[in-house]
C-alpha cells in the first residue's frame, strides 16, 4: 500500500482504503449498520465487498487499495460472488 497523502484531494484507491478500514467487518458496529438488510432465508447480510461492488468498485481496485486478494467478490448484476 502507498503512504497516505492528503493535500486536499483523495484518489479513488485512497477512498476505497479508508472505507475498507472504517467498515472492518470484524467490528460489531458493521452488523449494526447493515442489519436492516438481513435476509432470514439465506441468513446473510451485505459485506463491505457487496457495498463496494454496488458502487462500481472492481475487485482489482479493492485488492490494490486494501492489500487483500483472497476474497469472494460479488457480481453486482447477479448478486453472486465471483
Amino acid at each position: 500500500m502507498k503512504t497516505p497523502v492528503w493535500k486536499g484531494k483523495l484518489t479513488r484507491l485512497q477512498a476505497i482504503e479508508i472505507l475498507d478500514k472504517a467498515t472492518d467487518q470484524d467490528d460489531p458496529f458493521w452488523e449494526g449498520v447493515v442489519e436492516d438488510y438481513y435476509d432470514e432465508d439465506s441468513d446473510t447480510m451485505p459485506s463491505i465487498m457487496d457495498v463496494f461492488a454496488a458502487l462500481g468498485v472492481t475487485k482489482d481496485e479493492y485488492t490494490e487499495a486494501s492489500g487483500v486478494d483472497n476474497i469472494d467478490w460479488p457480481d453486482p448484476r447477479s448478486g453472486a460472488v465471483s
